[in-house]
């Protein structure tokens, strides 16, 4: 899902032609918001590796957490982060929340004190809302405030990763979602939706009794929208 989510993200910014040496002073700037406790945050940090290796500008913004991190995933794919240029902060408008973070086996990650850019940001990837985050719990929170606006002020196109039926507080442009699309995906916020190829085989879909032809061919991801 980290993979697929990389490869729309590259498709929106124009392909590979900004990524280019010669263009390297147009490089793209990408802001991507992750929870730290459902695997929609483990997808969007693994895409924001990806695309940080592939030199673009990325800030993984993680929420402030009393809690030390639990999935061990998700402390993977951050110590895979890590390793790139990416900025790992979670300041937004100014307001530091924490500098540090626990993991479950004690690994500490030290966070940047850099604010998230005010713009140009080519794109929002959103892995922060989640159906197990409810809008009302998640908006009592001063932070995820602070991100709901500053999303909205930046005016770029957000996609969503896997998002909640009903696209959470944050507007998406897309949505790109696993294996099958669910049917009550209706709202305005969820967006135009792209579907992500996760590469089951064929018995998986017989074994359910769905009849099933591969839409993707050689691509990872495809539009369910008309247009």
């Amino acid at each position: 899902m980290g993979r697929c989510t990389s490869d729309m993200c590259l498709h929106l910014l124009g392909g590979t032609q900004r990524l280019l040496v010669k263009n390297r002073h147009q490089h793209p700037t990408i802001v991507v918001l992750a929870c730290s406790t459902e695997v929609q945050g483990c997808y969007a940090i693994c895409a924001a590796r990806i695309l940080a290796s592939k030199n673009i500008r990325i800030y993984l913004y993680l929420p402030p957490n009393s809690n030390s991190i639990q999935d061990r995933f998700i402390e993977n794919e951050l110590k895979l982060f890590r390793t790139t240029q990416g900025i790992l902060t979670n300041n937004v408008f100014g307001k530091i929340y924490f500098k540090k973070y626990l993991t479950k086996t004690k690994t500490l990650f030290s966070f940047i004190v850099k604010d998230l850019p005010q713009s140009p940001v080519d794109l929002i990837l959103n892995g922060l809302d989640a159906a197990n985050n409810s809008d009302s719990v998640l908006f009592a929170k001063p932070w995820y405030r602070d991100i709901v606006q500053y999303c909205s002020r930046l005016q770029a196109s957000v996609i969503g990763v896997d998002p909640p039926l009903d696209g959470g507080a944050i507007e998406c442009k897309y949505s790109l979602v696993p294996l099958l699309p669910l049917l009550a995906m209706s709202s305005k916020n969820v967006g135009r939706l792209y579907l992500c190829d996760l590469g089951f085989g064929q018995k998986v879909f017989q074994h359910l009794q769905i009849r099933y032809a591969s839409p993707f061919g050689a691509k990872s991801f495809v539009a369910l929208h008309d247009n």
